[in-house]
């Protein structure tokens, strides 16, 4: 769903700007379920949905979903390890594209430790990766979910682009009900906003280079970001033809909510050394092919 529909846009057009969500929604891949927190004594205290932004990044044929790396490290892990997180359901919401057929999440048994996470801002990095099974794979394939792979960001840095926006669920706009019976019921909404990119240096207290820095402009009427970390930031660009071809250019990171400025950890510097690290493992034969 759009998340800025203006009194001036027409209803074919918010059908056609609709349709255009679903359809770059095909990359988006969920991490939804119930939690219940606890204090530090161990009590009880709150009981919700939580949703967490990623999609599919494709190494050497195998999936691994994608998100921010402080996502699963202070939201999950860190709580869990220290008792105040119980997470009591966990599956991979993929039923967000155009091609979808099944509206059902794909189980999956979170754990501390199941992903690797990197959450360096010298660096410019804050990524989690976490290697799917080959059930959950199939899943996500029948289902319409297209994965990122090497071809999208080889040759990026020779690339330049006209328009970018940043998909993902933010989190005022996810629906968290308890029924009369206890059963909690809930709703996630994807938005696409759109993003003005902006030079890394000429913004206040900057950080290195190498994060994608932009701005929300003042038309994008939504509230927040939040909860949209680890979702894909595209870059939009004409091809020979004049026709618009897309890339993702990076993952979804910082949010700056005065001055509306937003940070991306570059899908390039990540996946490129991801993929140069497993083709390492792969010739050592330490990772069968294939498999």
């Amino acid at each position: 769903m759009i998340s800025n529909p203006t009194a001036a846009m027409t209803e074919p057009e918010i059908t056609q700007a609709n349709a255009f969500v679903k359809f770059m929604s095909r990359h988006l891949v969920v991490l939804s379920g119930l939690y219940e927190s606890y204090d530090e004594k161990g009590k009880l205290f709150h009981t919700g949905l939580f949703a967490i932004s990623g999609f599919i990044l494709n190494l050497h044929d195998r999936f691994f979903w994608v998100t921010a790396g402080h996502c699963l490290d202070d939201k999950f892990d860190k709580p869990i390890r220290a008792g105040t997180l119980r997470i009591l359901e966990c599956g991979f919401a993929d039923y967000f594209g155009d091609k979808a057929i099944n509206s059902h999440k794909i189980p999956c048994a979170y754990e501390p430790g199941c992903a690797f996470y990197l959450d360096n801002e010298a660096m410019g990095l804050d990524f989690a990766v976490m290697p799917l099974d080959n059930l959950t794979t199939r899943g996500l394939i029948a289902n319409g979910v297209r994965a990122i792979s090497r071809e999208n960001w080889e040759h990026q840095q020779q690339l330049s682009f006209e328009q970018y926006k940043i998909l993902g669920i933010p989190t005022h706009l996810t629906e968290c009900q308890i029924s009369a019976g206890g059963a909690v019921v809930g709703r996630l909404q994807p938005s696409m906003i759109a993003v003005d990119r902006l030079d890394p240096t000429a913004i206040p207290n900057p950080l290195p280079n190498v994060w994608f820095v932009g701005q929300i402009p003042p038309e994008v009427t939504i509230q927040s970001i939040e909860g949209m970390s680890g979702g894909p930031i595209y870059g939009f660009r004409r091809g020979s033809e004049g026709e618009w071809l897309y890339h993702v250019v990076a993952l979804q990171s910082r949010w700056r909510p005065l001055e509306r400025i937003t940070f991306g950890c570059s899908l390039p510097l990540f996946a490129e050394a991801l993929h140069r690290e497993m083709a390492e493992m792969l010739k050592s034969e330490s990772l069968p092919e294939g498999t």
